[in-house]
């Protein structure tokens, strides 16, 4: 795992030395933004730096939209991440599929407070405490109802029962904040039915959960 603190303490021991390359100047800029958040307990950002006429599909797709810390991890994962030698999204971001002919990304963090980064993505939901219960609200429209337990049953057959719960949470949150008495939901000023809204939930739901099982197994693993 990276050490970031130590990693921005070489970069700016380096700039007293030498002027950074385009490369080091970015990343430090997202290492001192990146953990400022972290320190300040702030979760989302938006991908900032605009598109030019080089810019590659990667960035493209990410420029001026919000994620989450949790959803930026993921990106190590994505089919078409960059091929930077050791890629960290957090130290790379698009890397070199940020912008033809480069070998560094020059997009940045905008990191926002949780209200902002929900004003402006309404799907977003924050994990729920296990200890907190979550209960689905009866008085949503029964074709809701059906919808949300028939992914729960999907999502619940296919997770680890360590944290079932937190599915069961995160989607009755979901369900009676986002979608309430709504026919549709707006994403990205484009409409969609309730189906695709769970089921675009449901994508974070698993990288959310995933990650809560791995430290949950790392805790169980420890030996004192």
């Amino acid at each position: 795992m990276t050490d970031y603190k130590k990693k921005r303490d070489e970069l700016n021991a380096l700039q007293k030395i030498r002027r950074l390359d385009d490369n080091e100047a970015f990343m430090l800029d997202r290492l001192e933004n990146y953990l400022q958040a972290i320190e300040n307990d702030m979760k989302y950002f938006i991908y900032q730096g605009g598109t030019r006429v080089r810019t590659l599909d990667f960035c493209k797709k990410r420029n001026n939209k919000v994620f989450s810390i949790e959803e930026l991890i993921t990106w190590i994962n994505d089919p078409d991440r960059p091929t930077t030698d050791d890629y960290d999204p957090i130290l790379h971001l698009g890397g070199n599929k940020c912008f033809e002919g480069e070998s560094f990304c020059y997009h940045m963090f905008g990191f926002i407070s949780t209200e902002s980064a929900k004003e402006l993505r309404p799907d977003i939901i924050e994990s729920v405490p296990v200890k907190t219960k979550v209960e689905l609200n009866k008085s949503l429209k029964k074709s809701t109802i059906q919808i949300i337990e028939k992914k729960r049953n999907e999502l619940l057959s296919h997770a680890d029962p360590l944290v079932s719960e937190y599915i069961n949470n995160l989607l009755n949150q979901f369900a009676n904040e986002v979608i309430g008495e709504n026919e549709k939901i707006v994403k990205e000023e484009k409409e969609i039915s309730i189906e695709e809204a769970v089921e675009e939930i449901s994508k974070q739901i698993i990288t959310i959960t995933d990650l809560i099982t791995k430290q949950l197994k790392d805790l169980n693993n420890l030996k004192f």
